[in-house]
């Protein structure tokens, strides 16, 4: 499996652990995901991202993300009903 596909992988095992992520004391830390779990915690992406590089690799398949709410973002078709 090449590194984009265990990132892949990985990250759908994030969005599925998201709820309860957001439920614990890791709500709004950044935390890198590996094997459908949280390996540690940082206060900065900086610091999350230099540690899971350190640890594992640049080609680790590992997630660093914030632990926060998904982004919501609504397409319609609003935009047929005007002219521009």
């Amino acid at each position: 499996m090449d590194v984009h596909e265990k990132v892949r992988a990985e990250s759908e095992r994030f969005r599925a652990a998201l709820p309860s992520l957001l439920k614990s004391r890791l709500k709004g830390r950044y935390v890198i995901f590996l094997n459908g779990q949280v390996v540690a915690d940082f206060a900065t992406m900086d610091q999350a991202h230099g540690e899971a590089v350190r640890r594992f690799g640049y080609d680790g398949g590992f997630v660093v993300t914030q632990v926060k709410p998904p982004r919501v973002i609504w397409i319609t078709d609003a935009h047929r009903m005007f002219k521009l």
